[in-house]
């Protein structure tokens, strides 16, 4: 039987169904914005098959947030970046390699924070890759040079330094006032 008492801070969530009722107890914490964090005690019933939380609880926690606040649906896309960030399975590093190429700049500084913490040759390739995309926005791209510069390993210092050889023209990003900082900040 899972502990129906909630954890500090949190209270009963204030709505429920028979899915939740079977998988819950689910918890609340209201926000000072009116929004609210929701939370549940993993249980070994929630596991998947390598023995975590499995990603259909994750789900029903994002399923919960968007039922109950419709407008807050942009949001959840960074939400799930921090989510998959915290999570080092394969499945949350496709996720979050793919979340590099987000349209919303929010999203994708996120996942390149998220990829930085990796510091593996796969998330460094994954950034590489993401420099070489002309239509970057410059705060994307200042972001992923700092998130190269944290990982400083033989392969981010090569990417790096094409990077700051780059042509401007090729990759209007490398021109950028932002990216130019973040470059002059690697060499100190």
């Amino acid at each position: 039987m899972a502990d129906a008492h909630p954890p500090p801070g949190f209270e009963p969530l204030f709505r429920t169904s028979p899915f939740l009722d079977h998988l819950g107890p689910f918890f609340m914490r209201r926000l000072v914005d009116g929004t609210f964090v929701v939370g549940v005690r993993i249980q070994p019933h929630h596991a998947n098959g390598r023995g975590v939380a499995h990603g259909g609880l994750l789900m029903t926690l994002c399923d919960i947030a968007l039922g109950t606040f419709p407008a807050l649906r942009p949001k959840v896309r960074l939400n799930a970046v921090a989510l998959l960030d915290a999570i080092n399975h394969p499945q949350a590093r496709e996720t979050l390699h793919l979340l590099l190429r987000d349209e919303n700049p929010d999203v994708s500084i996120r996942a390149v924070r998220g990829a930085a913490r990796l510091r593996d040759p796969e998330a460094v390739a994954a950034l590489e890759r993401s420099l070489r995309q002309p239509t970057l926005p410059p705060l994307v791209a200042a972001e992923t040079v700092r998130a190269l510069t944290q990982i400083d390993s033989p392969d981010a210092q090569r990417t790096l330094s094409e990077y700051a050889a780059a042509d401007p023209v090729a990759f209007p990003h490398r021109g950028s006032d932002v990216v130019a900082r973040q470059l002059r900040e690697r060499r100190r």
